[in-house]
């Protein structure tokens, strides 16, 4: 793996430019994940999510395209996924958070990890979700 893109504007719309300009350069994608992850920003813990493509030649990362609630970054996801071929019976289940304990991230909470992976096996895609 070789090709790496990041787009950390946390703007959908600049991501979705992103996917048009760089996702052919991963490579046949294999997969994308979605995960939750800790960081501190002008001295403040808070919480993101990355939506990373990895391919045979790399990967592209975007903080901007989200999953969990009806905004414009879990709408981005979508795009995402529809351009990459998953079935639209597939689309709307690794974009929402029903069925797990949810809480709003603060500085005082120990507060759960989403992620989930869609691995894409010959032309069939199967998805794992975990809360880490």
């Amino acid at each position: 793996m070789s090709y790496r893109y990041l787009n950390n504007s946390g703007v959908t719309s600049r991501c979705l430019l992103g996917v048009s300009r760089h996702l052919h350069k991963v490579g046949e994608v294999k997969s994308v994940e979605a995960y939750d992850y800790h960081t501190i920003r002008g001295g403040v813990p808070v919480t993101n999510t990355r939506v990373k493509v990895k391919g045979t030649l790399g990967y592209a990362a975007f903080i901007g395209l989200n999953f969990g609630y009806g905004g414009e970054g879990p709408n981005g996801t979508r795009q995402l996924l529809i351009r990459l071929g998953v079935p639209n019976a597939l689309v709307d289940v690794p974009l929402s958070r029903v069925g797990y304990k949810w809480q709003t991230p603060t500085a005082k909470n120990n507060v759960p990890i989403m992620a989930w992976t869609l691995h894409k096996e010959g032309e069939a895609w199967r998805l794992e979700s975990t809360q880490k």
